[in-house]
């Protein structure tokens, strides 16, 4: 194998790796690209209720009613010329109708009244035309005008909606709030239940304390015998005492 062999098997070499490279990288930017999406989408929707994105939603639709606006205000504006350009046709006719008469009477040429006749008819044939662009525009004016009445009506009736949302979101809020502090207020009884248990069983301990005290001075008989050999013992301390007093006092 010659060095040339050699250097064109590392170039296949070094060409193939950048190959791999290049299509584990796409897969890895394509995966994470995907991974990004999903997760940010979720995280988007997460982040705001449902009623928030509506009123997004309906915010976005309302700035851009005025330049829906101006568009209809655009077409009728064309309607407006539309009617400017007949009347002033149907002037220019009649004017020239008008000056042919008077033309003539004045004894005119052929070659004036032919041009004034000629200028008439053009103004003339024209007029239908124009009273047909005029209808069209009308009409389509109309209809723009329509369009956009009904869109702000409906988004009127899509801010009453949200707001009946708003409000039903507001109760359902308050329905679990209302569940959570009833379960709270459960589980603290089940405290308080436990600390009863704990208290009847201090109780317990402190009676069999007690009688296993009152076992260990013996029988009850014996217990007794003990409780009168006392008071014995007391009343005889008594009478020593007060047999003293009586031998001062003689």
């Amino acid at each position: 194998m010659t060095a040339f062999d050699l250097i064109g098997y590392a170039l296949l070499f070094g060409l193939g790796a950048i190959v791999v490279g290049a299509i584990v990288n796409k897969n890895f930017r394509d995966g994470l690209l995907q991974l990004l999406r999903i997760r940010s989408a979720s995280a988007v929707k997460n982040g705001s209720s449902a009623v928030e994105r509506n009123e997004d939603r309906l915010s976005q639709l309302l700035n851009k009613l005025p330049e829906q606006r101006k568009h209809v205000s655009s077409v009728m504006s064309l309607a407006d010329k539309a009617q400017r350009n007949l009347n002033n046709k149907i002037a220019e006719r009649d004017r020239l109708f008008a000056e042919y008469q008077r033309d003539k009477g004045l004894n005119a040429s052929a070659e004036t009244l032919s041009s004034i006749s000629a200028e008439w008819k053009s103004a003339k044939d024209a007029v239908p035309a124009l009273e047909q662009l005029l209808q069209e525009a009308h009409d389509n004016a109309a209809g723009a005008q329509r369009d956009l009445d009904d869109i702000i009506s409906q988004l009127k009736s899509m801010e009453s909606k949200i707001q009946d949302q708003s409000g039903k979101a507001e109760l359902a809020a308050a329905f679990r709030e209302s569940a959570q502090t009833r379960q709270t207020l459960s589980d603290m009884k089940k405290g308080m239940g436990d600390m009863a248990k704990d208290f009847d069983e201090t109780d317990k301990e402190l009676d069999d304390a007690r009688n296993l005290n009152d076992l260990s001075k013996g029988s009850a008989t014996d217990r007794e015998r003990q409780d009168l050999e006392h008071k014995a013992q007391t009343q005889g301390s008594v009478d020593e005492i007060e047999q003293a007093i009586n031998q001062q006092k003689k």
